[in-house]
Protein backbone atom coordinates (compact mmCIF):
# COMPACT_ATOMS: atom_id res chain seq x y z
CA UNK A 1 0.00 0.00 0.00
CA UNK A 2 1.35 3.48 -0.78
CA UNK A 3 -0.68 6.72 0.18
CA UNK A 4 0.38 10.66 -0.59
CA UNK A 5 -0.82 12.98 1.98
CA UNK A 6 -0.66 17.07 1.29
CA UNK A 7 -1.35 19.46 4.00
CA UNK A 8 -1.73 23.75 3.59
CA UNK A 9 -1.41 25.96 6.05
CA UNK A 10 -2.28 29.76 6.99
CA UNK A 11 -0.20 32.76 7.76
CA UNK A 12 -0.30 31.91 11.20
CA UNK A 13 1.32 28.21 10.40
CA UNK A 14 -1.86 26.56 11.64
CA UNK A 15 -2.93 23.81 9.43
CA UNK A 16 -5.90 24.36 7.14
CA UNK A 17 -6.09 21.90 4.57
CA UNK A 18 -4.95 18.10 4.88
CA UNK A 19 -5.92 15.26 2.36
CA UNK A 20 -4.51 11.72 1.32
CA UNK A 21 -4.54 11.15 -2.55
CA UNK A 22 -5.66 14.14 -3.31
CA UNK A 23 -8.58 13.49 -1.54
CA UNK A 24 -9.99 10.45 -2.98
CA UNK A 25 -8.90 8.33 0.61
CA UNK A 26 -9.87 11.53 3.38
CA UNK A 27 -9.89 15.02 3.24
CA UNK A 28 -10.42 17.50 6.22
CA UNK A 29 -10.78 21.35 5.76
CA UNK A 30 -9.85 23.26 9.62
CA UNK A 31 -11.24 27.39 10.18
CA UNK A 32 -10.33 29.34 12.77
CA UNK A 33 -12.23 32.08 14.22
CA UNK A 34 -9.96 35.39 15.28
CA UNK A 35 -9.54 33.54 18.96
CA UNK A 36 -8.17 30.46 17.59
CA UNK A 37 -11.01 27.69 17.83
CA UNK A 38 -10.81 25.47 15.00
CA UNK A 39 -14.03 24.31 13.13
CA UNK A 40 -13.97 21.39 10.85
CA UNK A 41 -15.87 22.78 7.51
CA UNK A 42 -18.24 20.27 5.89
CA UNK A 43 -19.42 23.02 3.16
CA UNK A 44 -22.36 24.87 2.47
CA UNK A 45 -21.43 26.62 5.79
CA UNK A 46 -21.97 23.63 7.79
CA UNK A 47 -19.31 23.60 10.38
CA UNK A 48 -18.84 20.11 13.13
CA UNK A 49 -19.05 22.88 16.03
CA UNK A 50 -19.65 26.61 17.72
CA UNK A 51 -18.19 28.72 19.99
CA UNK A 52 -18.60 31.70 22.00
CA UNK A 53 -16.19 34.60 21.16
CA UNK A 54 -16.23 35.66 25.21
CA UNK A 55 -15.16 31.92 27.00
CA UNK A 56 -14.01 30.02 23.47
CA UNK A 57 -16.26 27.06 25.07
CA UNK A 58 -18.49 24.98 22.41
CA UNK A 59 -21.97 26.15 22.12
CA UNK A 60 -23.26 23.92 19.86
CA UNK A 61 -26.31 22.14 21.31
CA UNK A 62 -25.57 19.92 24.10
CA UNK A 63 -22.16 20.41 24.85
CA UNK A 64 -21.98 21.74 28.71
CA UNK A 65 -19.67 23.26 31.10
CA UNK A 66 -19.02 23.87 34.89
CA UNK A 67 -17.70 26.86 36.28
CA UNK A 68 -14.04 26.32 36.08
CA UNK A 69 -14.27 26.12 32.22
CA UNK A 70 -14.57 22.40 32.12
CA UNK A 71 -16.46 20.12 29.10
CA UNK A 72 -19.17 18.78 31.38
CA UNK A 73 -21.26 17.41 28.91
CA UNK A 74 -19.93 16.18 24.66
CA UNK A 75 -23.54 14.75 23.71
CA UNK A 76 -21.79 11.17 23.70
CA UNK A 77 -21.06 11.55 27.84
CA UNK A 78 -21.46 13.52 31.06
CA UNK A 79 -18.67 14.19 33.03
CA UNK A 80 -18.04 15.28 36.46
CA UNK A 81 -14.57 16.84 37.55
CA UNK A 82 -12.77 17.12 40.90
CA UNK A 83 -11.25 19.88 42.58
CA UNK A 84 -8.21 19.79 40.14
CA UNK A 85 -10.03 20.12 37.30
CA UNK A 86 -9.34 16.63 36.65
CA UNK A 87 -12.56 14.03 35.15
CA UNK A 88 -13.74 11.87 38.28
CA UNK A 89 -16.38 10.25 36.95
CA UNK A 90 -18.30 9.36 33.32
CA UNK A 91 -22.34 9.17 33.19
CA UNK A 92 -22.21 9.72 37.09
CA UNK A 93 -20.27 6.64 37.47
CA UNK A 94 -17.12 6.50 39.31
CA UNK A 95 -14.66 6.31 36.76
CA UNK A 96 -11.04 7.86 38.24
CA UNK A 97 -8.60 8.17 41.03
CA UNK A 98 -5.57 10.34 40.99
CA UNK A 99 -2.71 10.21 43.67
CA UNK A 100 -1.24 13.27 45.24
CA UNK A 101 1.05 13.92 41.97
CA UNK A 102 -1.92 14.14 39.55
CA UNK A 103 -0.74 10.98 38.22
CA UNK A 104 -4.37 8.18 37.59
CA UNK A 105 -3.86 5.73 39.59
CA UNK A 106 -7.05 3.30 39.34
CA UNK A 107 -9.20 3.36 36.26
CA UNK A 108 -12.76 2.19 37.58
CA UNK A 109 -15.62 2.27 34.48
CA UNK A 110 -15.63 -0.90 31.87
CA UNK A 111 -12.85 -2.36 33.99
CA UNK A 112 -10.62 -2.33 37.20
CA UNK A 113 -6.85 -1.11 36.47
CA UNK A 114 -4.71 0.28 39.44
CA UNK A 115 -1.76 2.18 37.72
CA UNK A 116 1.76 1.88 39.07
CA UNK A 117 4.50 4.62 37.77
CA UNK A 118 8.30 4.53 37.77
CA UNK A 119 10.74 6.93 39.63
CA UNK A 120 10.38 9.30 36.15
CA UNK A 121 6.62 9.11 36.36
CA UNK A 122 6.50 6.64 33.72
CA UNK A 123 3.94 3.98 33.40
CA UNK A 124 5.34 0.89 34.58
CA UNK A 125 3.02 -1.59 35.21
CA UNK A 126 -1.08 -2.06 35.00
CA UNK A 127 -2.42 -4.77 37.78
CA UNK A 128 -5.98 -6.00 38.17
CA UNK A 129 -7.56 -3.64 40.66
CA UNK A 130 -9.67 -6.83 42.44
CA UNK A 131 -7.04 -9.79 42.41
CA UNK A 132 -3.91 -7.99 42.68
CA UNK A 133 -2.46 -9.74 39.50
CA UNK A 134 0.16 -8.13 37.02
CA UNK A 135 -2.17 -7.30 33.84
CA UNK A 136 0.51 -5.70 31.94
CA UNK A 137 4.56 -4.18 31.88
CA UNK A 138 6.28 -0.73 30.11
CA UNK A 139 9.30 -0.85 29.54
CA UNK A 140 10.58 2.22 27.63
CA UNK A 141 13.94 3.01 25.04
CA UNK A 142 13.75 4.12 21.38
CA UNK A 143 10.52 2.32 21.39
CA UNK A 144 7.68 1.05 23.87
CA UNK A 145 7.46 -1.97 24.55
CA UNK A 146 4.40 -3.83 26.41
CA UNK A 147 4.76 -7.28 27.97
CA UNK A 148 1.28 -9.35 29.12
CA UNK A 149 1.74 -12.35 31.46
CA UNK A 150 0.81 -15.15 28.84
CA UNK A 151 -2.54 -16.22 31.78
CA UNK A 152 -3.44 -12.53 30.97
CA UNK A 153 -3.03 -12.35 27.17
CA UNK A 154 -1.40 -13.90 24.12
CA UNK A 155 0.05 -10.75 23.10
CA UNK A 156 3.03 -11.34 25.17
CA UNK A 157 5.73 -8.38 24.21
CA UNK A 158 5.02 -6.16 21.89
CA UNK A 159 7.35 -3.59 20.54
CA UNK A 160 5.47 -0.19 19.54
CA UNK A 161 7.46 1.62 16.92
CA UNK A 162 6.00 5.50 16.83
CA UNK A 163 6.83 8.68 14.56
CA UNK A 164 8.18 12.07 14.80
CA UNK A 165 5.62 12.90 17.81
CA UNK A 166 5.75 9.46 19.46
CA UNK A 167 2.58 8.03 18.17
CA UNK A 168 2.68 4.10 17.41
CA UNK A 169 2.40 3.10 13.90
CA UNK A 170 3.42 -0.34 13.52
CA UNK A 171 3.58 -3.09 16.50
CA UNK A 172 5.67 -5.96 15.87
CA UNK A 173 6.38 -8.71 18.42
CA UNK A 174 9.62 -10.68 19.28
CA UNK A 175 10.20 -12.03 15.76
CA UNK A 176 9.74 -9.23 14.18
CA UNK A 177 6.62 -9.78 12.50
CA UNK A 178 3.81 -7.08 12.57
CA UNK A 179 0.82 -7.41 14.78
CA UNK A 180 -0.84 -4.04 14.23
CA UNK A 181 -0.67 -1.24 11.94
CA UNK A 182 -2.23 2.81 12.93
CA UNK A 183 -2.38 5.49 11.31
CA UNK A 184 -3.75 8.82 12.05
CA UNK A 185 -5.53 12.27 11.01
CA UNK A 186 -3.50 14.79 11.96
CA UNK A 187 -5.94 15.93 15.10
CA UNK A 188 -5.66 12.55 16.22
CA UNK A 189 -8.52 10.42 14.54
CA UNK A 190 -7.55 7.14 14.09
CA UNK A 191 -7.66 5.82 10.39
CA UNK A 192 -9.30 2.32 10.29
CA UNK A 193 -9.54 -0.39 7.84
CA UNK A 194 -11.86 0.70 4.30
CA UNK A 195 -10.16 3.66 4.59
CA UNK A 196 -7.73 4.32 1.87
CA UNK A 197 -7.21 0.99 1.31
CA UNK A 198 -6.48 -0.01 4.64
CA UNK A 199 -7.11 -3.74 5.37
CA UNK A 200 -7.11 -5.75 8.72
CA UNK A 201 -4.82 -8.09 6.65
CA UNK A 202 -2.42 -4.99 6.73
CA UNK A 203 -3.10 -4.70 10.32
CA UNK A 204 -5.37 -2.25 10.70
CA UNK A 205 -8.60 -2.49 13.38
CA UNK A 206 -7.20 -5.17 14.44
CA UNK A 207 -7.43 -6.00 18.31
CA UNK A 208 -3.69 -5.73 19.82
CA UNK A 209 -4.29 -4.72 23.43
CA UNK A 210 -2.35 -1.02 22.63
CA UNK A 211 -4.18 1.65 24.73
CA UNK A 212 -1.48 4.16 23.72
CA UNK A 213 -2.40 6.08 20.80
CA UNK A 214 -2.44 10.04 19.52
CA UNK A 215 1.23 11.16 20.95
CA UNK A 216 1.20 7.92 22.86
CA UNK A 217 -0.89 9.23 25.02
CA UNK A 218 -3.72 7.03 26.35
CA UNK A 219 -6.68 6.46 24.78
CA UNK A 220 -9.66 5.76 26.87
CA UNK A 221 -12.06 3.34 25.31
CA UNK A 222 -14.81 4.15 27.31
CA UNK A 223 -14.85 8.18 26.26
CA UNK A 224 -12.55 8.22 23.29
CA UNK A 225 -10.32 10.76 24.98
CA UNK A 226 -6.76 10.96 25.45
CA UNK A 227 -5.65 11.06 28.58
CA UNK A 228 -2.86 14.12 29.06
CA UNK A 229 -1.83 13.74 32.66
CA UNK A 230 -2.99 17.23 33.79
CA UNK A 231 -5.76 17.57 31.50
CA UNK A 232 -7.92 15.27 28.32
CA UNK A 233 -8.09 15.86 24.51
CA UNK A 234 -10.61 15.27 22.11
CA UNK A 235 -9.08 14.09 19.06
CA UNK A 236 -13.12 14.62 17.10
CA UNK A 237 -12.98 18.07 18.05
CA UNK A 238 -8.99 18.37 18.17
CA UNK A 239 -9.44 20.63 20.80
CA UNK A 240 -8.36 19.67 25.40
CA UNK A 241 -11.63 19.42 27.02
CA UNK A 242 -10.25 21.83 29.94
CA UNK A 243 -7.97 24.84 29.84
CA UNK A 244 -4.66 25.14 30.33
CA UNK A 245 -3.62 24.59 34.16
CA UNK A 246 -0.47 27.03 32.86
CA UNK A 247 -2.48 30.51 32.18
CA UNK A 248 0.21 33.15 33.12
CA UNK A 249 2.61 32.80 31.04
CA UNK A 250 5.11 36.28 29.55
CA UNK A 251 5.02 34.59 26.20
CA UNK A 252 1.22 34.87 26.28
CA UNK A 253 1.04 38.36 26.04
CA UNK A 254 2.62 38.70 22.86
CA UNK A 255 2.00 35.33 20.99
CA UNK A 256 -2.09 35.36 20.51
CA UNK A 257 -1.62 31.52 19.43
CA UNK A 258 -0.96 30.73 22.95
CA UNK A 259 -4.30 33.15 24.50
CA UNK A 260 -6.71 30.32 23.56
CA UNK A 261 -6.61 27.89 26.94
CA UNK A 262 -8.65 25.21 24.72
CA UNK A 263 -6.56 24.78 21.54
CA UNK A 264 -4.28 22.05 21.12
CA UNK A 265 -0.50 21.96 19.56
CA UNK A 266 -0.90 25.89 18.35
CA UNK A 267 -3.66 24.62 16.13
CA UNK A 268 0.04 22.87 14.05
CA UNK A 269 -0.03 19.10 15.33
CA UNK A 270 1.76 17.93 12.57
CA UNK A 271 4.84 20.21 14.03
CA UNK A 272 3.81 20.09 17.67
CA UNK A 273 2.44 18.57 20.76
CA UNK A 274 2.05 18.92 23.79
CA UNK A 275 3.63 17.03 26.26
CA UNK A 276 2.22 18.44 29.69
CA UNK A 277 5.75 19.50 31.31
CA UNK A 278 6.50 15.54 31.47
CA UNK A 279 9.82 16.12 29.35
CA UNK A 280 12.35 18.95 29.05
CA UNK A 281 11.58 20.58 25.41
CA UNK A 282 15.01 20.81 23.64
CA UNK A 283 16.46 22.90 20.57
CA UNK A 284 14.91 21.84 17.78
CA UNK A 285 15.50 23.00 14.04
CA UNK A 286 19.13 23.21 14.44
CA UNK A 287 21.69 22.85 11.59
CA UNK A 288 24.27 19.91 11.96
CA UNK A 289 26.89 22.34 13.32
CA UNK A 290 24.88 23.66 16.20
CA UNK A 291 22.81 20.33 17.19
CA UNK A 292 26.29 18.46 17.30
CA UNK A 293 27.73 21.46 19.80
CA UNK A 294 24.42 21.15 21.71
CA UNK A 295 24.31 17.45 21.81
CA UNK A 296 28.37 17.68 22.97
CA UNK A 297 27.66 20.38 25.89
CA UNK A 298 24.30 17.96 27.05
CA UNK A 299 26.47 14.64 26.90
CA UNK A 300 29.44 16.80 29.05
CA UNK A 301 26.77 17.74 31.53
CA UNK A 302 24.86 14.35 31.71
CA UNK A 303 28.56 12.50 31.75
CA UNK A 304 28.00 13.43 36.06
CA UNK A 305 25.90 12.10 38.84
CA UNK A 306 25.33 16.09 39.60
CA UNK A 307 24.01 16.57 36.04
CA UNK A 308 22.04 13.83 35.86
CA UNK A 309 20.14 14.74 39.02
CA UNK A 310 19.48 18.22 37.33
CA UNK A 311 18.21 17.02 34.20
CA UNK A 312 16.09 14.24 35.55
CA UNK A 313 14.60 15.86 38.19
CA UNK A 314 12.92 18.37 35.62
CA UNK A 315 12.39 15.85 32.69
CA UNK A 316 10.19 13.80 34.97
CA UNK A 317 8.35 16.58 36.51
CA UNK A 318 5.04 16.83 35.17
CA UNK A 319 3.98 19.86 37.23
CA UNK A 320 6.79 21.95 35.16
CA UNK A 321 7.60 22.38 31.66
CA UNK A 322 11.07 23.39 31.26
CA UNK A 323 12.10 24.62 27.65
CA UNK A 324 16.08 24.77 26.42
CA UNK A 325 16.39 26.84 23.22
CA UNK A 326 20.07 27.49 21.22
CA UNK A 327 20.23 30.75 19.35
CA UNK A 328 22.50 33.47 17.99
CA UNK A 329 22.32 36.14 20.55
CA UNK A 330 23.48 38.86 18.54
CA UNK A 331 27.39 38.82 19.24
CA UNK A 332 30.21 37.11 19.71
CA UNK A 333 29.89 37.91 23.72
CA UNK A 334 26.43 37.64 24.17
CA UNK A 335 26.61 34.09 22.28
CA UNK A 336 29.24 32.94 24.82
CA UNK A 337 26.49 33.38 27.80
CA UNK A 338 23.14 31.97 28.59
CA UNK A 339 20.13 33.10 30.65
CA UNK A 340 17.14 31.86 31.91
CA UNK A 341 13.61 33.46 31.69
CA UNK A 342 10.07 33.96 30.18
CA UNK A 343 8.89 32.25 33.47
CA UNK A 344 5.55 30.80 33.53
CA UNK A 345 3.18 30.71 37.08
CA UNK A 346 0.09 29.12 38.12
CA UNK A 347 -2.95 30.82 39.30
CA UNK A 348 -1.42 31.36 42.38
CA UNK A 349 1.75 32.55 41.64
CA UNK A 350 3.91 29.66 41.45
CA UNK A 351 6.41 29.24 39.18
CA UNK A 352 5.46 26.37 37.02
CA UNK A 353 7.85 26.60 33.46
CA UNK A 354 11.09 28.41 32.64
CA UNK A 355 13.29 28.92 29.22
CA UNK A 356 17.05 28.44 29.38
CA UNK A 357 18.21 30.22 25.81
CA UNK A 358 21.58 29.50 25.36
CA UNK A 359 24.24 31.22 23.02
CA UNK A 360 25.29 29.40 20.05
CA UNK A 361 28.95 29.11 21.53
CA UNK A 362 28.35 29.34 25.53
CA UNK A 363 32.21 26.94 25.21
CA UNK A 364 33.56 29.51 24.22
CA UNK A 365 34.96 31.59 26.91
CA UNK A 366 34.65 31.61 30.29
CA UNK A 367 31.67 33.54 32.57
CA UNK A 368 32.16 36.59 33.52
CA UNK A 369 32.26 39.13 35.74
CA UNK A 370 33.66 37.56 38.51
CA UNK A 371 31.31 38.92 40.66
CA UNK A 372 28.39 36.90 38.88
CA UNK A 373 30.37 34.18 38.39
CA UNK A 374 33.05 34.00 41.23
CA UNK A 375 32.87 30.05 40.21
CA UNK A 376 32.90 29.83 36.60
CA UNK A 377 35.31 32.44 36.15
CA UNK A 378 37.77 30.06 37.35
CA UNK A 379 38.05 27.91 34.34
CA UNK A 380 40.36 29.62 32.09
CA UNK A 381 42.10 26.37 31.68
CA UNK A 382 39.20 24.12 30.82
CA UNK A 383 38.14 22.88 27.51
CA UNK A 384 35.12 23.96 25.52
CA UNK A 385 32.67 21.01 26.95
CA UNK A 386 33.15 21.39 30.24
CA UNK A 387 32.96 25.58 30.29
CA UNK A 388 29.77 25.20 28.55
CA UNK A 389 28.07 22.41 30.77
CA UNK A 390 29.22 24.47 33.72
CA UNK A 391 27.01 27.19 32.29
CA UNK A 392 24.46 24.55 31.34
CA UNK A 393 23.99 23.84 35.29
CA UNK A 394 24.16 27.59 36.39
CA UNK A 395 21.42 27.84 34.52
CA UNK A 396 19.71 25.00 35.98
CA UNK A 397 20.77 26.93 39.72
CA UNK A 398 17.97 29.51 38.24
CA UNK A 399 15.27 27.41 37.65
CA UNK A 400 15.64 25.57 41.09
CA UNK A 401 15.90 29.05 43.05
CA UNK A 402 12.65 30.48 41.23
CA UNK A 403 10.83 27.42 42.65
CA UNK A 404 12.66 27.68 45.51
CA UNK A 405 11.46 31.20 46.22
CA UNK A 406 7.68 30.63 46.21
CA UNK A 407 5.22 33.15 45.28
CA UNK A 408 7.57 36.28 46.18
CA UNK A 409 9.36 35.22 42.59
CA UNK A 410 6.35 35.80 41.24
CA UNK A 411 5.89 39.27 42.57
CA UNK A 412 9.26 40.51 41.68
CA UNK A 413 8.53 38.97 38.20
CA UNK A 414 5.56 41.48 37.98
CA UNK A 415 7.34 44.71 38.67
CA UNK A 416 10.63 43.69 36.93
CA UNK A 417 8.23 42.90 33.55
CA UNK A 418 6.94 46.53 34.17
CA UNK A 419 10.32 48.04 34.48
CA UNK A 420 11.19 46.01 31.37
CA UNK A 421 8.70 46.67 29.05
CA UNK A 422 8.87 50.38 29.69
CA UNK A 423 12.94 49.87 28.99
CA UNK A 424 11.57 48.32 25.49
CA UNK A 425 9.46 51.28 24.79
CA UNK A 426 11.47 53.43 25.16
CA UNK A 427 14.24 52.02 23.22
CA UNK A 428 12.22 51.39 20.21
CA UNK A 429 11.38 55.22 20.65
CA UNK A 430 15.27 55.55 20.12
CA UNK A 431 15.86 56.90 23.55
CA UNK A 432 19.52 57.47 24.37
CA UNK A 433 20.99 55.27 27.73
CA UNK A 434 21.19 58.76 29.55
CA UNK A 435 17.12 59.43 28.38
CA UNK A 436 16.33 55.99 29.32
CA UNK A 437 18.18 56.76 33.02
CA UNK A 438 16.69 59.72 33.54
CA UNK A 439 13.19 58.40 32.43
CA UNK A 440 10.95 59.25 35.15
CA UNK A 441 8.67 55.90 34.94
CA UNK A 442 11.71 53.80 35.26
CA UNK A 443 12.51 55.89 38.34
CA UNK A 444 8.85 55.09 39.94
CA UNK A 445 9.60 51.58 38.73
CA UNK A 446 12.39 51.01 40.81
CA UNK A 447 12.10 52.97 44.02
CA UNK A 448 8.86 50.58 44.01
CA UNK A 449 11.04 47.84 43.84
CA UNK A 450 13.22 48.63 46.32
CA UNK A 451 10.51 49.54 48.67
CA UNK A 452 8.65 46.85 48.35
CA UNK A 453 11.22 44.48 48.43
CA UNK A 454 14.38 45.79 50.36
CA UNK A 455 16.83 45.69 48.01
CA UNK A 456 17.51 47.09 44.27
CA UNK A 457 16.85 45.75 41.09
CA UNK A 458 20.85 45.68 41.00
CA UNK A 459 21.19 43.79 44.11
CA UNK A 460 18.37 41.21 43.31
CA UNK A 461 20.22 40.29 39.93
CA UNK A 462 23.60 39.75 41.62
CA UNK A 463 22.05 38.06 44.79
CA UNK A 464 20.36 35.44 41.86
CA UNK A 465 23.58 35.09 40.15
CA UNK A 466 24.83 33.60 43.15
CA UNK A 467 22.75 31.55 44.29
CA UNK A 468 22.28 29.66 40.54
CA UNK A 469 26.42 29.78 40.92
CA UNK A 470 25.86 27.44 43.52
CA UNK A 471 24.48 24.71 41.22
CA UNK A 472 27.73 24.91 39.25
CA UNK A 473 29.82 23.18 42.15
CA UNK A 474 28.31 19.32 42.55
CA UNK A 475 28.89 19.78 38.82
CA UNK A 476 32.55 20.59 38.85
CA UNK A 477 32.84 18.26 41.58
CA UNK A 478 32.21 15.41 39.73
CA UNK A 479 33.54 16.74 36.49
CA UNK A 480 37.33 16.63 37.87
CA UNK A 481 37.13 14.04 41.20
CA UNK A 482 40.14 14.01 42.66
CA UNK A 483 41.94 15.64 39.72
CA UNK A 484 40.35 19.09 40.06
CA UNK A 485 42.62 22.43 38.94
CA UNK A 486 44.09 24.12 42.33
CA UNK A 487 42.22 27.55 40.58
CA UNK A 488 38.79 25.66 40.70
CA UNK A 489 39.24 24.06 43.86
CA UNK A 490 40.23 27.76 45.70
CA UNK A 491 37.58 29.07 43.56
CA UNK A 492 34.74 26.98 45.40
CA UNK A 493 36.56 27.02 48.95
CA UNK A 494 36.53 30.73 48.86
CA UNK A 495 32.59 30.61 47.19
CA UNK A 496 31.25 28.31 49.83
CA UNK A 497 33.36 30.43 52.43
CA UNK A 498 32.15 33.78 51.26
CA UNK A 499 28.04 32.38 50.52
CA UNK A 500 27.83 29.84 53.16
Amino acid sequence: MSYTQNFEYDTLNRLTTSSENSGASWSQTNVYDRYGNRQIDYGGGVYNLAFSSSTNRITTSGFGYDGAGNLTNDTIHAYTFDAENRISNVDNVSAYVYDGDGQRVKKLVGENTRFVYGIGGQLVAEFDGSTGNLKKEYLYGSSMITIEPTAVSSNGTQYSTGDNLETPRVTTNSSAGVLSRHDFMPFGEELGATVGGRTTGMGYSVADGLQQKFTLKERDIETGLDYFLARYYSSTQGRFTSTDPIIIAPERGIDPQQINLYAYARNNPLRFNDPTGEIINEPTNLDEKYRNRYEDWKKAFLSTKAGQVQWDKYANDKNFTLNITLTDRGSDLKNQGAETGNYAFDKSGTVVGATITLGNNIGGGVAGPSSDYPVQSSLTNADAHTIAAAKIAHEFGHVEDARAQGTIFYQQETVLDTYRSRQDQLTAQGASPQARGNDPALQRIAQQFQTQFGMTMDQLGNAREIRAERATLPYLRDRYGKDMPSEVKSAIKRFEKEHP
